[in-house]
């Protein structure tokens, strides 16, 4: 009898620990998931923020030192960068 309830209770412990891993393995997907969601969204942002930087830079060397006039040429130029990004 002794051996049939050890055999029982080994059993028990077997499938509760199976569970307990198989829920820990569940958990730890979906952190994964979570982590590689808030890194694209990271990577995007930081895309963005590198896009406005360097847009920002660009746009200033039209007035960075003395007040430049604001030729037609430099209107073009900047009018097809904005037109780019977009794009």
């Amino acid at each position: 009898m002794k051996i049939r309830e050890s055999i029982e209770l080994l059993k028990e412990i077997s499938t509760s620990l199976a569970n307990s891993l198989r829920n820990a393995n569940n958990d730890v997907l979906k952190t994964s998931r979570q982590l590689l969601s808030y890194m694209d969204i990271k990577a995007t942002i930081d895309f963005k923020l590198m896009e406005e930087s360097a847009y920002d830079q660009k746009s200033t060397r039209y007035t960075r030192g003395k007040p430049q006039e604001w030729t037609d040429e430099l209107l073009k130029e900047l009018t097809l960068e904005v037109k780019h990004k977009k794009e």
